[in-house]
């Protein structure tokens, strides 16, 4: 949940800051776009983080921290607990998505959230705004944000994950400069991996010590548990 929450917070400032942009000419040696403005401040710009899970709760904090607007959209937890993080719970994605600067999903995928984000959602954006997913393919429409990105209807993108995987070079949102892209390796880094690892065994050891933790059990009604 850190290790994504951070990727995902890392594409945010990347976007809004130009990084790619900025890195080609300064490489070159080439000082005489310093003042083409493309770099945004993240301070008082209106976020929607869509999850309020483990990973959306964990970007919410970092959101917070730098002064950022937080708006939470997740229809099954309750909004005060969204209220006692700091953000505002709202009701409906597509009233809210004119005034925001950026969108980051952190839900699962399912029926309700597949193509969640389609041609209509992205024309209802800023052109000046962001997307970010660190979720799972498909929650956002390619063909649409394709389209949106080329068409200028948004700003750019973040993306970890795609609707096929591993995903073909032919991709054409590989040929846009508006997007950053990792090959869905938001969660895998040097601590998550040794978390992952000290979890796995702390919960065989917690199986046979009978004390198991319940909140890493999927399958509670099938074994039995409440």
């Amino acid at each position: 949940m850190i290790s994504v929450s951070e990727q995902a917070m890392f594409f945010l400032l990347a976007l809004s800051k130009n990084v790619f942009y900025y890195d080609d000419f300064t490489r070159k040696g080439d000082w005489t776009n310093r003042w083409d403005v493309k770099a945004w401040d993240l301070a008082q710009k209106n976020i929607l983080v869509i999850g309020f899970g483990r990973i959306g709760s964990n970007f919410v904090k970092r959101a917070l921290a730098f002064d950022m607007n937080v708006y939470v959209y997740d229809p099954y937890v309750e909004k005060e607990k969204v209220k006692i993080s700091g953000a505002i719970p709202v009701d409906n994605i597509s009233e809210n998505l004119q005034k925001m600067d950026a969108v980051t999903l952190h839900c699962p995928k399912n029926d309700e959230t597949t193509d969640l984000f389609t041609k209509k959602e992205f024309n209802l954006m800023k052109k000046s705004s962001f997307i970010i997913n660190c979720a799972r393919g498909g929650i956002l429409n390619e063909e649409d944000l394709y389209e949106a990105l080329t068409n200028k209807k948004i700003a750019g993108a973040g993306l970890d994950v795609f609707d096929v995987e591993p995903t073909p070079s032919s991709n054409p949102l590989f040929k846009l400069n508006n997007v950053i892209l990792s090959p869905h390796i938001a969660g895998v880094t040097v601590e998550s991996t040794v978390r992952m690892a000290t979890e796995t065994v702390q919960n065989v050891l917690d199986v046979l010590d009978d004390k198991v933790n319940q909140s890493v059990v999927i399958n509670n009604k099938e074994i039995g548990m409440k």
